[in-house]
């Protein structure tokens, strides 16, 4: 389990390496149900999963807190482990006839307890989708995202390129 593996890491550059893990696997739809989440304002989605091997349980909560602009907040945590996530995402569409860029605001938090509240901060790169007029229908990430561990200053800038209108090099412009 990638919430284990990230509390669990005893020195500080695995555990970057974990949250860097945890963050590029994303949540598995399979644990928490294949409902899609659009709700409507003050909805709150709630689930819950336990981990094998004395990991304890994790929880989900998230909820639709603004419609205009569209604002979606989420907690996540699991006490065993001493490990909490915290995010809003307000999404901001750009359309461009066959396709949309949209820009997602906000900010992760995670918080390790154990690790005397070690901290990190993640972004969120661009999500380009195309192919809705003509082409094929693509949805992939662009731009750049961070990483950083407000304690121990470690940082990663990760750079996503774009395949290009036909799948065969960077976007330009």
């Amino acid at each position: 389990e990638l919430i284990q593996s990230v509390c669990n890491s005893v020195e500080p550059l695995d555990r970057f390496l974990a949250v860097l893990r945890f963050y590029f696997s994303g949540l598995s739809t399979e644990r928490f149900g294949k409902r899609p989440y659009d709700p409507i304002l003050g909805e709150v989605f709630r689930s819950c999963f336990m981990h094998e091997n004395g990991g304890g349980y994790t929880v989900l909560v998230a909820e639709h807190v603004s419609h205009h602009p569209p604002i979606t907040a989420l907690h996540l945590c699991n006490e065993t482990l001493g490990f909490k996530m915290n995010s809003f995402t307000a999404p901001e569409p750009r359309f461009w006839g066959n396709s949309v860029e949209v820009k997602l605001r906000g900010v992760n938090r995670i918080t390790l307890e154990k690790w005397d509240n070690e901290e990190y901060e993640l972004t969120r790169p661009f999500i380009h989708m195309s192919g809705f007029l003509a082409g094929r229908h693509r949805l992939e990430f662009v731009g750049s995202t961070s990483v950083v561990c407000l304690k121990t200053g470690v940082s990663a800038e990760i750079e996503f390129k774009s395949k290009g209108m036909l799948g065969r090099g960077e976007l330009n412009g």
